[in-house]
């Protein structure tokens, strides 16, 4: 297909996955349980568009609004994850259950406050904490889901854990963090900081890679 088709297609899948997490977040704050028969399908035409020319999908991860963030972050995360797995040149397989994992990484979000979550100013630290139990929740939820790979587990369990030790919630640090988690941590700040929010602007994407290079203290 040319890549105006590609634009177009891409345009709706994104609008698609946005819709579908949506659904999805509000379903597991009601406890009910993620239906991977509607996740499967949707990470499969993902993973398929960032194959076919990751250049339509990609520009789409910075649109984002106030009150939809959590959702379009979601669907950022797994595209652009989807995105740097295959550039590792790992296989098809793999890549399809990070996505997965990246897709559903935030889902214990749905067990936080509302009030925390688009809080425009800064947390405090009850609400912090509050916040940083995402992961756990995530993690919680996502074992309780058949069909969940370890790696996609690993994706939402790790990505907020940092490779000096310093993240949570297990404070793991250098290899006790897999590969999977790591990218899932690299690509859920980058996503973060090129994002616009209340509080910050989003950095342009070259910006945000001298960042993550500078914090990365090699």
């Amino acid at each position: 297909a040319s890549l105006p088709d590609e634009i177009t297609r891409a345009r709706a899948l994104h609008r698609e996955a946005n819709r579908i997490v949506r659904d999805m977040m509000g379903d597991v704050r009601l406890g009910r349980q993620i239906e991977m028969e509607q996740i499967e399908p949707l990470v499969e035409r993902i993973v398929d568009s960032i194959f076919r020319d990751q250049d339509a999908l990609l520009p789409l991860a910075r649109l984002k609004s106030h009150d939809e963030y959590t959702f379009q972050h979601s669907v950022s995360v797994c595209t652009l994850m989807t995105s740097f797995a295959r550039t590792l040149g790992l296989p098809r397989e793999i890549i399809r259950e990070i996505a997965i994992g990246a897709l559903l990484h935030d889902v214990g979000k749905a067990k936080v406050p509302d009030g925390i979550l688009n809080k425009p100013a800064k947390l405090t630290d009850a609400e912090f904490d509050k916040m940083k139990n995402h992961v756990v929740q995530s993690k919680i939820i996502l074992q309780a889901t058949p069909g969940i790979s370890d790696i996609a587990l690993d994706v939402a369990a790790q990505h907020h854990e940092r490779y000096d030790g310093t993240g949570y919630p297990n404070k793991l640090k250098a290899d006790e963090i897999s590969l999977y988690g790591q990218m899932g941590a690299i690509v859920d700040v980058y996503d973060a900081i090129t994002s616009n929010r209340v509080y910050h602007r989003g950095m342009p994407p070259t910006e945000a890679l001298r960042k993550l290079l500078e914090w990365a203290k090699f």
